[in-house]
């Protein structure tokens, strides 16, 4: 049996997003890679304020309500879109971030992150 050379590191493996303090969030390497969320130059932003998650759909459409312009990096992979006034309307902009694990939900069509975790 042959070694494999592991070279993930400095990285996190787990899918997550980080909601940062004005408002943007960024979302991981590992969940753009993951998800093939790459394909993608919008997301819309959902709120389940009753399960305290946020949800993020991808969309190649920018015309479609809500969509906002995601940027996947190419130095590091991971993926940014900004989300002030969504971070505002939800109290989320704290004075610390928030790095929440996420997956991708088939049913739902979107990533979601839950609050409380």
């Amino acid at each position: 049996m042959a070694f494999k050379r592991f070279t993930h590191t400095g990285k996190s493996i787990a899918p997550r997003i980080t909601i940062r303090r004005g408002g943007q969030i960024g979302i991981s390497d590992s969940a753009v890679k993951r998800y093939g969320l790459d394909k993608y130059q919008y997301a819309i932003l959902f709120m389940d304020e009753e399960a305290h998650r946020i949800g993020i759909q991808f969309t190649t459409n920018p015309k479609e309500e809500g969509a906002k312009q995601f940027r996947v990096h190419k130095n590091n992979g991971g993926g940014t879109l900004s989300a002030k006034l969504f971070a505002q309307q939800y109290n989320l902009i704290d004075l610390k971030e928030k790095r929440l694990l996420c997956n991708f939900d088939e049913k739902e069509k979107m990533l979601i992150a839950n609050l409380k975790a």
